[in-house]
């Protein structure tokens, strides 16, 4: 065995034989020495010793050494290379194991991570990044971090999120660089401009351009001269219709040796059209590719001049372009508006829907004032059918409605006498978010009043009183009106008096006149006199004389209307007063020769409508189907004639005089009511040809787009029933029943009535007289519902319950079971 004193020599000498490069060895075999204890047989003799040849270790090759500098530069620069080429799963490894292992990130990495973030719409990681710069100081954040952040809140449109970040960033002790400030200007015009729920008129983007000068007046300090930043100022001093301010900014963009961008150029062409420098706006515009934006500006400019000739000349040059060129340059919709807007203005609303049904194809949706404006002209045309598919249009585009276009909507549908409908679309405006204004309660009291809901009209008022906000003249107006239909018009009386001393309102004839329909709906004839000469201070109107006459003859009171009539047509020329007179006004004669038809006069009425309606004033007038040169008749003056006709059970004249209102229905675009089709039907159903009674309503509900009520269906229903044409009736029935069930339409008694004559096995020919028959159509053609007087001698006809309609519904589906001959 060994003694401890060699076993020390041996591992002493093991030691020094061994490089001093590779002392992990050594350090090994003295670590293992110290764990193993040699045996005597083991243990080498000492005389035959010699040391083991050591090998010679292989030394690992070392990297080249580098700076700090130049390894975190390229790691930068690999890392920047894998966002370009949108490795993001290994740009986001690299960028991990730089913050765990390293090298250290520095300001170029954090300003790549930030912008690749931005990119990619994480930017609530790329704030926390910033923040935590903010914070550590290790690197410090710098005015280039701050401005990928707000360049990309610029090309967003979000200014709120930029003027936060530029207030964070002063306080951080940075100065922002003038691209910051022209971002931030870009940013906060845009969004100004085309962000906001409806374009904003001149007066409103006051305090738009004192801040955007103020922005653009750092720029200038720092003479930073960017052309966006001169982009966004003259296209909002375009907006605010500063044109002279806007082309004197584009020549100073132009003496800046900066090069305008083509939005820039067209929005310079459209400022000088619009100031009336036609001949440089021209000259600008030929200089340029053949029908570019520019002529769709210089288009606009015209059209908002309302230079007619101008935008007929540039429209049709427009047109007859190469097609290869106009599919790349369509008419913007923002021109296409203004050339309707101009037509409207002008009058004539053929031009406008003519060229509104040309751009459908093309124009991917339009304003929702633009679809306003339509549906308030086809309101005003009485053409609700279309008024209503034009709202249709809208929604199929997804434009949602602004409170103006959805207290217009609310009025449509209830002249429609849908006025569930009505409440449905004022709660959908709510439940977006808005408030309603005064203007959209007065919607919705006019709808609930025309149909009648005077309960829930009411309860709407005293929500409006609630909501803090202010009436204006159309709520009193509507308030008179709601006092009328509640049957207090004494009340209404008070409320018109106190108008101008509560609120400050004045008195005007439209008040006037809701006044004296409140007096007339309750059948007070004696108050209406009284108030209209009692000399209010308000000059009555010709709609004051309308409500008068109305009133008169529905009651059957010829002799005053007979004075009246007297009155007017000596008032022209005893004064020559030309506000309005009995010889122009079609509303008057209309109600004369109601008056006339009547009271049994029919030669006399006959011949007021050849010498009053028909009366040669002038040359260039339009031509009537008779031949003459037709001044002021109108759709109603021959539906007042079609009830003369009718009358007299005068078959082939009442159908000469409907082919007369359906011609005027087309060249005057005015639809009237359903009165003249109740009236058609009802003659063709007395002389046993049904089939054309059929025809004739079908013809005029679908292709002239008449809306008929209750008492319409009521009509139609007894005429099938009385002539054995149980198959028309049944189709006809199910539909004003399923209108009503929707909320559509309101059913009266009378159509109660007629579907019981349905279910009857036999049903006798015989029709009632014609005055029995008659009499209710007058009395239901436009006094309220539910006031009929016991001196008519006819049924009170008023709204039936759902429970009623529901009963209906079964009864007229059991019909389509029996046998019935259908004629």
């Amino acid at each position: 065995m060994l003694s401890s004193s060699l076993c020390c020599r041996l591992s002493r000498v093991a030691s020094t034989s061994l490089p001093r490069s590779c002392g992990f060895q050594a350090s090994l075999v003295s670590r293992g020495n110290r764990r193993r204890r040699f045996s005597t047989a083991e243990a080498p003799p000492l005389e035959n010793f010699e040391p083991a040849a050591v090998p010679t270790p292989i030394i690992p090759r070392r990297p080249r050494p580098t700076t700090p500098a130049a390894g975190i530069n390229a790691t930068n620069d690999r890392l920047q290379s894998l966002f370009e080429t949108n490795k993001m799963s290994e740009a986001e490894y690299l960028w991990t194991q730089m913050q765990q292992v390293g090298p250290r990130p520095d300001a170029r990495t954090f300003g790549i991570v930030i912008k690749f973030y931005c990119r990619t719409g994480r930017v609530p990681i790329a704030e926390r990044l910033l923040q935590k710069m903010k914070r550590e100081r290790d690197p410090a954040p710098t005015s280039v971090h701050y401005g990928l952040l707000i360049t990309h809140w610029a090309l967003i449109g979000n200014f709120r999120e930029i003027e936060l970040l530029i207030n964070d960033m002063m306080e951080y002790g940075l100065k922002p660089t003038p691209h910051i400030w022209s971002s931030s200007l870009v940013a906060y015009v845009r969004s100004e401009l085309s962000l906001s729920e409806r374009p904003k008129t001149p007066e409103e983007l006051v305090p738009v351009l004192e801040k955007a000068k103020e922005i653009f007046h750092q720029l200038l300090k720092q003479k930073a001269l960017y052309a966006n930043a001169y982009e966004v100022m003259i296209e909002l001093l375009s907006k605010m219709e500063r044109y002279a301010e806007a082309i004197q900014l584009f020549r100073d963009l132009t003496h800046a040796g900066l090069k305008p961008s083509k939005h820039t150029i067209n929005n310079y062409i459209y400022c000088l059209g619009s100031s009336g420098d036609w001949k440089a706006a021209m000259a600008m515009a030929e200089n340029l590719p053949s029908y570019s934006r520019a002529h769709d500006k210089l288009i606009l400019a015209a059209a908002q001049l309302g230079d007619h000739r101008r935008v007929e000349h540039l429209v049709s040059a427009f047109a007859s372009a190469d097609v290869a060129e106009t599919s790349r340059y369509r008419l913007s919709f923002e021109t296409t508006e203004a050339i309707i807007r101009m037509h409207l203005k002008a009058g004539d609303f053929d031009k406008a829907e003519q060229f509104y049904q040309s751009t459908l194809p093309y124009v991917s949706k339009f304003s929702a004032d633009m679809y306003n404006m339509l549906i308030q002209e086809y309101m005003k045309y009485n053409d609700l059918l279309r008024a209503e598919d034009t709202f249709e249009e809208m929604k199929a585009h997804s434009v949602l409605p602004t409170l103006e276009s959805a207290a217009t909507v609310i009025r449509l549908y209830g002249r429609l006498g849908r006025t569930a409908k009505a409440q449905r679309i004022f709660a959908e405006t709510v439940a977006r978010g808005f408030k309603p204004d005064t203007n959209c309660y007065n919607a919705l009291l006019e709808a609930l009043l025309f149909g009648e809901k005077v309960p829930e009209a009411r309860a709407t008022y005293e929500e409006l009183k609630s909501s803090g906000l202010e009436p204006n003249p159309e709520t009193i107006r509507v308030l008179i009106r709601l006092l009328g239909r509640e049957g207090d018009p004494d009340t209404a009386h008070q409320v018109f008096e106190d108008m101008q001393l509560k609120h400050g309102f004045e008195k005007t004839v439209q008040h006037f006149n809701e006044l004296l329909a409140a007096y007339a709906y309750n059948d007070r004839p004696d108050a209406v006199e009284s108030v209209l000469f009692s000399g209010q201070g308000i000059a009555a109107d010709e709609a004051t004389y309308v409500t008068l006459l109305d009133m008169l003859i529905k009651r059957d009171q010829y002799d005053r209307a007979a004075r009246i009539f007297e009155f007017l047509r000596s008032r022209h020329t005893d004064n020559g007063d030309e506000s309005f007179s009995f010889e122009k006004s079609p509303a008057l004669i209309n109600m004369f020769i109601r008056m006339l038809t009547r009271c049994g006069d029919f030669v006399m009425a006959e011949y007021s409508f050849n010498n009053d309606a028909l009366k040669p004033l002038t040359a260039t007038s339009a031509v009537s189907s008779s031949g003459m040169t037709n001044v002021v008749a109108d759709v109603d003056t021959y539906a007042a004639m079609i009830e003369c006709y009718a009358s007299q059970n005068r078959l082939d004249e009442t159908l000469a005089m409907l082919e007369s209102m359906k011609n005027a229905i087309k060249t005057r675009r005015r639809v009237p009511d359903c009165y003249s089709l109740a009236l058609v039907v009802d003659l063709l159903g007395r002389s046993g040809r049904i089939a054309d009674a059929v025809a004739v309503w079908n013809d005029l509900t679908l292709n002239y787009r008449i809306i008929p009520d209750s008492m319409a269906y009521a009509v139609i229903l007894e005429t099938c029933a009385r002539n054995g044409a149980i198959a028309h009736a049944v189709p006809l029935a199910e539909c004003a029943i399923n209108a009503a069930s929707s909320g559509d339409m309101i059913l009266m008694t009378d159509f109660a009535e007629a579907c019981k004559l349905l279910a009857q096995p036999r049903i006798s020919a015989k029709f009632q007289h014609r005055d029995e028959m008659m009499k209710p159509l007058r009395l239901r053609n436009s006094r309220g519902p539910s006031h009929v007087d016991s001196s008519d001698e006819v049924e009170a006809v008023v709204p039936i319950s759902s429970q009623v309609v529901e009963g209906l519904r079964q009864l007229v589906q059991s019909l389509k079971k029996l046998p019935r001959k259908n004629s």
